[in-house]
């Protein structure tokens, strides 16, 4: 991760209370670690239902981080990839984490625009690839390398670098397939609120 990664204050992070959060998903304020940074995302995946009701009905409020906060924390619901997002970057900030915020497109190897958002995340000096809403996805953080394997809960993926991209590759029946590819530019506030 760059060292100009975007500011903290540029998301308005504070919007997010942490302690509630570490409430709603029963975890002690955590120094941030890499195993922190596993058990975090763990809760988070088990806490938070991938779901877009509002968007669907019309009722979508935007990604303003007071909006997600009063809609996960306090109406005890889920949302799609970017709120997901978006939320748990804020509160990793809090806790003291490096994150960037990064688009990804799905479908990588086909034309289309970038719908996905996921994290790089730097604890004790390593960096780490965070996707925590990409439906049957990932349960825990992978390391950012070329190659890393995991093992999601019976799910194989891999995380591969073309020297543009990074892919998140599932594997299946019919061999490693491309779930999204994201590039190491950073996602600003200006660019998805």
């Amino acid at each position: 991760m760059s060292a100009d990664s975007e500011p903290a204050d540029e998301w308005n992070i504070r919007a997010v209370d942490v302690g509630e959060y570490l409430d709603r998903v029963e975890l002690a304020r955590p120094e941030p670690t890499a195993d922190a940074l596993w058990s975090l995302h763990e809760a988070h995946v088990e806490t938070f239902p991938f779901e877009n009701v509002d968007v669907v009905l019309g009722g979508h409020r935007g990604l303003a981080l007071d909006v997600l906060a009063e809609k996960f924390l306090r109406r005890r619901r889920g949302g799609y990839c970017y709120e997901h997002a978006l939320l748990f970057a804020a509160v990793l900030e809090q806790l003291g984490y490096r994150v960037q915020r990064r688009i990804a497109r799905v479908k990588p190897h086909q034309p289309g625009a970038s719908t996905h958002m996921v994290l790089a995340v730097e604890a004790e000096g390593a960096e780490y690839f965070v996707d925590i809403a990409f439906g049957a996805g990932m349960l825990h953080p992978m390391p950012m390398r070329d190659g890393a394997h995991a093992d999601q809960a019976g799910w194989r993926h891999r995380l591969t670098w073309d020297g543009v991209a990074w892919t998140l590759e599932k594997r299946t029946r019919q061999g490693w397939e491309p779930q999204h590819a994201s590039t190491e530019l950073p996602q600003h506030r200006s660019e998805s609120v």
